[in-house]
């Protein structure tokens, strides 16, 4: 409470109003397992960014992704151009997460997913990682499980040159939904409603 206290510190009114209504939606949403309609409609226009940001004709295709904390969204793009194991500052959590899937891969533990890490889910849980560190210090595996167990929810959309595909849901694939459940977040699996 204290955080949300600290949000409303020097808003106005009507700001504050409208913080809390959006937080109340939230809450709500995130109990019937669907993001709420504002965070879905920012999530279409971001698909539609990402794919005219894609400057080669048979590169334009990938994913977004929001997950949603606690009234808090974290908002990702799949993670074009980089190589096998090679990506942004990740969070050592999740750093460790996907170099043990590459490791089972490696053995045919698992099966391979080429794209493995590369996924605009784990562009937006290493955000969300990262801002939890922020507010509530160190975070080991166990304390970020906990943290977010069940109160944070996905949603990924096709992004795609194919007009027909573009901007429509996509669930998890085979690499992202273990990480999703690995770390007790939900996914939306409603179809987009805006």
């Amino acid at each position: 409470m204290e955080a949300i206290a600290d949000k409303l510190k020097g808003m106005s009114d009507d700001v504050a109003r409208k913080y809390l209504d959006d937080l109340e939606e939230a809450v709500k949403s995130i109990r019937k397992g669907e993001l709420p309609k504002a965070t879905n409609q920012r999530l279409k226009e971001l698909a539609d960014e990402f794919l005219e940001s894609i400057p080669r004709m048979k590169d334009k295709k990938g994913a977004v992704c929001a997950i949603q904390f606690k009234g808090e969204v974290f908002y990702g793009r799949s993670f074009k151009g980089f190589n096998k194991g090679k990506f942004p500052d990740l969070h050592p959590i999740l750093d460790k997460w996907i170099k043990n899937k590459w490791l089972e891969m490696e053995k045919g533990i698992v099966s391979e997913v080429i794209h493995h890490g590369k996924c605009a889910e784990v562009d937006a849980l290493n955000q969300l990682l990262y801002s939890l560190e922020n507010q509530f210090g160190k975070l080991n595996l166990d304390k970020a499980k906990n943290l977010l167990n069940k109160n944070a929810i996905s949603k990924a959309l096709d992004v795609n040159k194919d007009i027909n595909r573009h901007g429509i849901f996509k669930e998890a694939c085979k690499s992202c939904n273990p990480m999703l459940e690995y770390f007790n977040i939900i996914e939306d699996l409603t179809e987009l409603k805006i």
